[in-house]
């Protein structure tokens, strides 16, 4: 139920389709990766959440083809937890819509830059 209410509140917050936000199986490519990462802060159990919306606003194609098995349960992971993940998607929802990007993005884009050399040497 929780991760049904998470995808609901993730795909309004965005507008695109979100069956199962919360599992955090992510493929996409270094570029995408590197504009993401500039408004991505990620705390706690936030990262899903986060990726999908950021990505979702970048206007990356969201598809929810491939379904998986995934064991959702957490032993920590509290009421609290799920709210704070609703507030931190809204939060990078914020940081999108006003352009407010991270400042740690030079370091990101170098060292996403070397991992993208290092796969292609």
């Amino acid at each position: 139920l929780g991760n049904r209410i998470m995808s609901f509140i993730a795909s309004v917050m965005c507008g695109a389709p979100f069956f199962d936000v919360e599992c955090g199986y992510r493929f996409m490519r270094v570029e995408v990766l590197q504009q993401l990462m500039r408004y991505y802060t990620g705390y706690r159990y936030s990262c899903a959440q986060e990726i999908a919306i950021i990505s979702s606003l970048l206007g990356c194609k969201i598809c929810n083809n491939y379904q998986i098995q995934i064991a959702y349960y957490r032993s920590n992971t509290k009421i609290k937890d799920a709210i704070l993940n609703v507030v931190y998607g809204f939060l990078a929802l914020i940081r999108y819509r006003l352009n407010l990007k991270n400042n740690t993005e030079k370091e990101i884009n170098k060292a996403l830059t070397q991992v993208y050399l290092l796969g292609k040497g």
